[in-house]
């Protein structure tokens, strides 16, 4: 049931009953379900309640079906009046329905986080003063933010060509747009001082929005906000000024307002950015206009501030939880409404129980829970955000630490570290800016954010991090056109707010700064690296980098979200996307023209008609454990997958393996299967979108292919190698079943709407037929080659495949005298090099140095987490259990000894003189990576 109501006057301790039954039941005072609705209020408020849920008569015993509703008002005062609207009896509640002040007995706590930090405070002790210098200090910190917004004394009548300029025209000319879209509204105020306008619901409010009601969302506000408060900066338009109040006060008529639920806090502090700031930026006036008061208790409700009081994200039995979108979003409102509050000792008892509540939501946190993962990866929805959500929350961390760096409120060093190695994890994703599309959540679609978070590594280098001074020099250039789109295009506030003139003077101020102390732009470090709580593989090496995506029992297969990703099904299979600078399109991976979304590079998938893809099955895991990768010394890495699709085909699985070894990635694949005799399972080489049609690639000969369409089938067991279009060469041992096409592919948008596309394509895969029952297959990955390199690479492979099957995929390379194995069973007797079996199945690389010196690398890619088939099935409980630690043990071939201290984490259990074995124990959590670095006993002692 859902009801609006309207109260003219408020009376505390009174109160709406309402009872439904049948009018026998309402004549004898037993209705078969009673509610209360508190009347400490003016203006409009709502209740969405589960009759059934919170609304039950303890005393009623019948079972007859309610047939009649009462509404009894309280007695006095007699002169009040109150208004019902909005009246629906309907079997759909949202699911994000809350309690408030009106409802505090909404038993939905999960949703009910608002009403819960009402009630919140501080457990820290009483301030008895504010100094003198803490005044100061949060002078300074508003300065800052105030010069983050609107720059420092910049004269804008007399700006030079700059990119500050170039978003400041941009600005300027988007405002009448958004003030166009206010004045349409008709919010208007009449000869008694009352606002009229349409009526505001949340976005969850569906209903409300149609006829005959014609509500506006107040999400419709997000921009019109803070236009009317740049128009009034910016321009001194008083008009501006005064259509401020006047949203504001007919946002408090309509319920915006403390105490309020609205129905449904779910979408409110994704949508409230312009109103936070715009209370935040118009301080003065407001206390001039009488107001703040007012709509600094609306702020401090809908940003949910008592959790910056009190927040318990570790306490199994608190309700607390990290959550990324509060991070980006209501975190920094947090610190407006500390920051405008009146000078006081709670000012700053508030300012050191916030900055202790951000130090808990950057923590790094094992399992499920978000924002930091082991690693320094991030999750939102249970799952890897590379592109959205995570950064966006690190950023709002980077503002707040540039904002309090040198006063006496300070982050822990553990947080500011964490955010740190987050940038540079982050940094390590892109080249140059562009990251993997299967990073990316439901916005594969989208830009990278490496293309605008630029200002985090500024931020915190200006805060004393030199490590990420060259790295932001790396990002800002100001000259790539990439990079400077969004100075013109990246204007206004949205689910947070970044960009802003301020942003580009303070980056373009410290590139100029630490040019001048001699600091250079620097890219990642070249080398391997796993993700394991992203499932994710990164191998860089001159000018490329090769991102592998997989997904397992803790990584969910792909996301899609209302308009987003619809044909997302196959992103995590095996992804195996190379990148180098210059953006999707100069490699090959412009999705948005043609794309074939079954054949993602080095997936191994069904392939279907494209619009079988969508479904709303999404966020599901797989029952296996076994995906991961593990490094050695941040050199050679293997990366393995047990693939079992388990949402839309569960006779499908395959075992998938990559070793990344010198300048070539080795990738094999076995016990591919399942019963779909209909749709033919493949795995993809490449898919190049071509510009133009002539692009060359080369098919087993130097001599360029340009013709267009071509087709080509290789029906023998012969090696064969190729160039694609972009210059990566591969390698086929056994080519049987290889297919070519260039031609124009048609296809669709990857959003809901089915919008066709076509471009013009080279796209290679092995065909493995309808319903296999054991396919396999075997390929190098040479990337940035010339033709005549590969070919010549092509002549003598310089690694054997020892083994390929259910029970291991084991790889030895005779140049860098590596081997990889990713052992699935631990049963199986080992006689490839050192080790000599293992109780755990692991990854593990042996590095062999020299007949007496080896590193031995292992990580067990098993989380050990709860378990779940898909994204909401786990309890609070299970969110917040860490990952579980195990003992794994390996046996060596000889007498080892560790050649310095033994690494964290690893034991020599013991050498075994009969069977001349050393038994090394690996305290495996979190899917840790171990390097340990042994010497054969006898050379020690020499």
């Amino acid at each position: 049931m859902k009801v609006w109501v309207y109260n003219e006057q408020p009376m505390a301790d009174k109160y709406l009953t309402f009872n439904l039954g049948t009018v026998a039941e309402l004549a004898e005072d037993i209705p078969r379900y009673t509610f209360k609705f508190h009347l400490n209020f003016t203006g409009w408020r709502t209740i969405w309640i589960k009759l059934n849920n919170e609304a039950k008569n303890p005393a009623y015993t019948g079972n007859a079906i309610p047939t009649t509703m009462e509404i009894v008002a309280p007695s006095s005062p007699s002169t009040a009046n109150v208004f019902i609207d909005h009246f629906q009896l309907t079997g759909l509640i949202h699911h994000t329905y809350s309690a408030d002040n009106q409802a505090p007995y909404i038993s939905n706590d999960k949703h009910s986080q608002t009403y819960r930090a009402s009630m919140k405070q501080t457990s820290l002790p009483e301030e008895t003063q504010i100094t003198m210098q803490q005044k100061q200090e949060f002078n300074t910190i508003m300065n800052r933010l105030d010069a983050y917004i609107y720059g420092d004394n910049l004269d804008f009548e007399n700006l030079p060509e700059s990119p500050v300029k170039t978003r400041y025209n941009a600005l300027l000319s988007i405002l009448p747009t958004r003030i166009a879209e206010y004045d349409a509204l008709h919010i208007t105020r009449d000869e008694n001082g009352i606002v009229h306008g349409p009526g505001i619901f949340v976005d969850e409010e569906t209903s409300a929005t149609k006829s005959p009601y014609d509500g506006l969302s107040h999400s419709k506000f997000e921009k019109i906000w803070m236009a009317l408060v740049h128009d009034y900066k910016l321009n001194g338009n008083e008009q501006s000024k005064q259509k401020f109040f006047d949203l504001l006060d007919h946002f408090h008529d309509q319920g915006w307002a403390d105490g309020s639920g609205m129905g449904s806090q779910a979408s409110i502090k994704l949508r409230m950015s312009g109103y936070a700031y715009g209370i935040y930026l118009m301080r003065d006036e407001l206390k001039a206009a009488n107001k703040f008061d007012r709509e600094m208790a609306t702020l401090r409700w809908f940003s949910k501030f008592g959790d910056a009081l009190d927040f318990q994200p570790r306490d199994i039995n608190s309700l607390d939880l990290v959550n990324t979108d509060e991070m980006r979003t209501v975190t920094m409102y947090n610190l407006l409404y500390i920051l405008i509050m009146d000078h006081s000792p709670e000012k700053v008892r508030y300012m050191k129980s916030f900055l202790d509540f951000v130090d808990k939501e950057l923590a790094v946190y094992s399992g499920r829970l978000e924002t930091l993962k082991p690693g320094y990866t991030g999750y939102h929805h249970e799952g890897l955000y590379m592109n959205s959500y995570v950064p966006d929350a690190l950023f709002v961390g980077s503002l707040i630490r540039y904002l309090i760096n040198g006063t006496s409120f300070q982050l822990e060093s553990t947080t500011t570290e964490n955010i740190k190695q987050f940038l540079l994890m982050q940094r390590s994703l892109g080249n140059k800016y562009e990251i993997s599309h299967s990073l990316s959540g439901r916005f594969p679609q989208g830009n990278s954010t490496l293309q605008t978070q630029y200002i985090s590594y500024a931020l915190n280098a200006l805060s004393g991090d030199e490590e990420l001074k060259s790295a932001f020099l790396d990002l800002w250039d100001p000259s790539n056109p990439i990079f400077a789109a969004q100075f013109d295009t990246s204007v206004e506030n949205s689910i947070y707010y970044k960009a802003t003139l301020g942003e580009l003077q303070i980056s373009q101020a410290a590139a100029d700064q630490f040019t001048q102390e001699g600091i250079l732009a620097q890219s990642p470090a070249a080398g391997f690296k796993s993700l394991n709580y992203g499932a994710v593989a990164l191998f860089r090496k001159n000018n490329w980098l090769v991102t592998t995506k997989g997904f397992n029992q803790y990584n969910w297969d792909y996301e899609q979200g209302g308009n987003n990703n619809v044909f997302g099904r196959y992103i995590s299979y095996g992804n195996t996307e190379i990148l180098v600078p210059g953006g999707y399109k100069s490699n090959g991976l412009d999705i948005s023209e043609g794309w074939d979304f079954n054949r993602w590079p080095g997936t191994t998938t069904k392939h279907i008609p494209l619009l079988q893809l969508k479904n709303s099955k999404h966020r599901s895991y797989s029952d296996e454990t076994f995906t991961g990768g593990v490094s050695s010394e941040g050199q050679y890495g293997v990366f393995s997958m047990r693939m079992h699709d388990t949402a839309f085909d569960k006779t499908f699985r395959a075992n998938k393996s990559w070793f990344y070894f010198g300048d070539e990635i080795i990738a094999l694949g076995s016990n591919i299967v399942n019963k779909d005799i209909v749709n033919r399972t493949e795995t993809t080489l490449f898919q190049s979108n071509m510009n133009g049609t002539i692009m060359p690639f080369y098919n087993n000969s130097i001599h360029a292919i340009n013709t267009f369409p071509y087709s080509s089938t290789t029906t023998t067991n012969s090696k064969v190698w190729m160039v694609d279009p972009y210059g990566n060469g591969y390698i086929i041992p056994n080519a049987n079943g290889l297919r070519v096409e260039r031609g124009v592919q048609h296809s669709y948008e990857n959003r809901a709407n089915n919008a066709e596309t076509e471009g013009n394509y080279t796209t290679a895969w092995l065909d493995h037929g309808t319903a296999p029952t054991n396919g396999s297959y075997e390929y190098v990955i040479l990337p940035q080659k010339t033709a005549e390199q590969v070919a010549t690479a092509a002549l003598t492979t310089d690694y054997e495949v020892l083994r390929k099957d259910n029970k291991a995929h084991v790889v030895k390379q005779n140049t860098n005298n590596v081997i990889g194995y990713a052992l699935f069973d631990p049963t199986i007797p080992l006689t490839y090099g050192v080790l000599k079996s293992v109780d755990t199945p692991v990854l593990v690389i042996e590095k062999n140095k020299s007949d007496s010196h080896i590193v031995l690398s292992l990580s067990d890619p098993d989380l050990r987490l709860p378990k779940s088939t898909k994204l909401g099935n786990l309890t609070l409980e299970q969110l917040k259990t860490p990952s579980q630690h195990k003992t794994v043990l390996a046996k060596l071939n000889g007498n080892w000894i560790f050649s310095d201290e033994a690494p964290d984490g690893v034991t020599l259990v013991s050498y075994d003189l009969a069977t001349d074995t050393t038994t090394l124990a690996f305290d495996a959590v979190d899917a840790k990576n171990f390097d340990v670095d042994l010497v054969t006993q006898d050379v020690t002692a020499q």
